[in-house]
């Protein structure tokens, strides 16, 4: 499954109540987010923070301004309500189910009308 998917799929999960729609729960899914999509290993983790590996993968810097601000969001929603969560949560959730999924649905559906494979 593509990452965005993935990331979209948890923000939908916080806003119906299936996760805890707190912060702790929002960063650890964006994290998990970025290991996803940028296939961050412990090792790479042991050489290099987060940030700078994904600055090196990431060639569009509208796309790193996007996570530079959901990480300062994400940080200034320490102190805030569940419900405070949960809006923001919506305004950040239609950004990541954008990405091409085409061929990925394609793919699946491929994958499992294969009867010799």
């Amino acid at each position: 499954m593509p990452a965005n998917l993935w990331f979209y799929t948890q923000l939908i999960n916080i806003e119906i109540g299936e996760k805890k729609a707190n912060q702790k729960t929002l960063k650890k899914i964006f994290i998990e987010f970025l290991y996803r999509k940028y296939r961050i290993s412990k090792y790479d983790l042991s050489k290099k923070t987060i940030f700078v590996i994904v600055r090196e993968k990431e060639d569009n810097d509208t796309i790193i301004n996007l996570y530079g601000d959901i990480w300062n969001s994400i940080d200034d929603l320490k102190q805030k309500s569940n419900d405070e969560v949960i809006k923001y949560v919506k305004s950040i959730k239609l950004k990541f189910n954008k990405d091409g999924f085409d061929d990925w649905i394609k793919s699946q559906k491929i994958e499992k009308n294969c009867n010799n494979c």
